[in-house]
C-alpha cells in the first residue's frame, strides 16, 4: 500500500506541581517552593517522540543544585526506579528563573508513563507529584485509545475495537434484542457480556455486516485482518495446544488457564453472539470461555471468525459463520 501522510496527534500537558513527596531540610539557602516548578510535556504518538521543558522560578541564590525528570511505567518513579532519567548539571543560580528541555527516546507506545520532577539540593533529593503520559498508537472516532504490539512481521492493536460509529460518523445500530439482531441484514453491535463496563476492557461484539459495510470501521493505517493474516499469526505462535496461550492475556475473566501472553497480544474472553445449536435462538454468550474475532474473508453469506477457546488454548481460524453472528474486531496495521 502506498504510504500516505499521517496526522500527528500532539498531546501537550502543562502541569503545575502542587505538592512534594519528599522531606524539606533546614539548609539556609533558598528552597524550592511547590509553586515554583512546572513542566510542559509534548508527546507525538506517531513517532513516539517525548520531550519535556522543565521551568523553575525564583531561584536566584540557589547553590549546588540540579533539577531532573524521572520517567517510569509505574506511579511516582524515582532515580532508582525510573526507566529513563535526565538531569541538569549541578550549578549555582544567579538568575531568577531557569528552564531546560529534555528529550526521551525509545518510548513504548504500548504502555503509559509517569513523569516525576525532582530537585537535588546539596545532595538532598526532593520528588514532586508525577504526571501521567498517555501513549497510544491511534484513536477511533469515539476517541478510544489503542496501543500497538509487533508480533513477528505483523503489528496488531492490543485492544479490541470499542467504536460505536462508522468512519463517516454514522452510528452502528446498538442491539441487545437477539431476535432483532438475528433478523437484521445491517451492522449491529453490543458490548461483551452485554455490559458496558465489560466492554471497556473486552471491547464490543459486532455482526459481520459491520465489516462488509462500505462506510468502514477501521482507522486510517489499519484494517480488519484477512484469513491469511490470521494464519500468519497462528504460524508464528504455533498451532499446537498451547499456541493460543501466547496470545491470551493473564486476566481473571479467563479463570484458571495457562495464559502466558508472551506475545502481548492480550486476547480477552469476550464471547460472541450466535447460536449454541443450529436450531437454538441467538444469545450473547460464551463470555469467559472464548476470545472471538472477525476477519475480512467471506464465503457466500458467511464470514471467517477466528477463535481462541479456553478449553484448548489454541487459535482456531478455520470457522465460517453467518454474517449475522457477532464477534470482536482486532485491527492489524497496514504494511507500507
Amino acid at each position: 500500500m502506498k504510504a500516505t501522510a499521517k496526522v500527528l496527534f500532539l498531546l501537550v500537558i502543562s502541569v503545575l506541581v502542587l505538592s512534594s513527596c519528599g522531606n524539606k531540610h533546614d539548609d539556609p539557602t533558598p528552597q524550592i517552593d511547590q509553586s515554583m516548578v512546572s513542566v510542559n510535556v509534548s508527546y507525538v504518538n506517531e513517532t513516539g517522540a517525548l520531550s519535556a521543558v522543565l521551568s523553575v522560578n525564583k531561584i536566584s541564590g540557589l547553590n549546588n543544585a540540579s533539577f531532573g525528570l524521572c520517567l517510569g511505567k509505574s506511579p511516582k518513579p524515582t532515580t532508582a526506579t525510573a526507566v529513563q532519567k535526565l538531569a541538569t548539571p549541578v550549578m549555582s543560580f544567579s538568575q531568577s528563573s531557569y528552564s531546560n528541555k529534555f528529550d526521551f527516546v525509545n518510548i513504548d507506545k504500548s504502555s503509559d508513563y509517569y513523569l516525576c520532577v525532582y530537585a537535588n539540593l546539596n545532595g538532598t533529593i526532593t520528588y514532586f507529584d508525577d504526571i501521567i503520559i498517555e501513549t497510544y498508537a491511534v484513536k477511533d472516532i469515539d476517541v478510544n485509545r489503542y496501543h500497538e504490539v509487533k508480533i513477528g512481521n505483523q503489528t496488531w492493536l492490543v485492544e479490541n475495537l470499542r467504536t460505536t460509529k462508522y468512519l463517516n460518523s454514522d452510528p452502528i445500530s446498538y442491539v441487545t434484542d437477539m431476535p432483532t439482531w438475528q433478523a437484521s441484514k445491517t451492522g449491529s453491535y453490543c458490548w461483551a457480556n452485554n455490559n458496558l463496563e465489560t466492554g471497556k476492557t473486552h471491547g464490543a461484539l459486532y455482526s459481520g455486516y459491520v465489516v462488509t459495510d462500505k462506510r468502514g470501521i477501521a482507522m486510517k493505517g489499519y484494517h480488519v485482518p484477512t484469513y491469511a493474516e490470521w494464519q500468519e499469526l497462528s504460524k508464528f505462535v504455533g498451532s499446537d495446544f498451547n499456541g493460543g496461550s501466547k496470545l491470551m492475556k493473564k486476566d481473571a475473566s479467563w479463570g484458571q488457564t495457562i495464559a502466558t501472553n508472551e506475545t502481548e497480544f492480550s486476547a480477552m474472553p469476550n464471547g460472541a453472539v450466535g447460536q449454541a445449536t443450529p436450531t437454538s435462538p441467538y444469545i450473547i454468550g460464551w463470555f469467559g470461555e472464548a476470545a472471538s474475532f472477525l476477519s475480512s474473508d467471506l464465503y457466500g453469506s458467511t464470514i471467517c471468525m477466528p477463535v481462541i477457546e479456553k478449553q484448548f488454548h489454541a487459535l482456531n481460524i478455520g470457522g465460517y459463520f453467518d454474517l449475522s453472528c457477532g464477534s470482536g474486531i482486532r485491527l492489524i496495521k497496514d504494511k507500507v
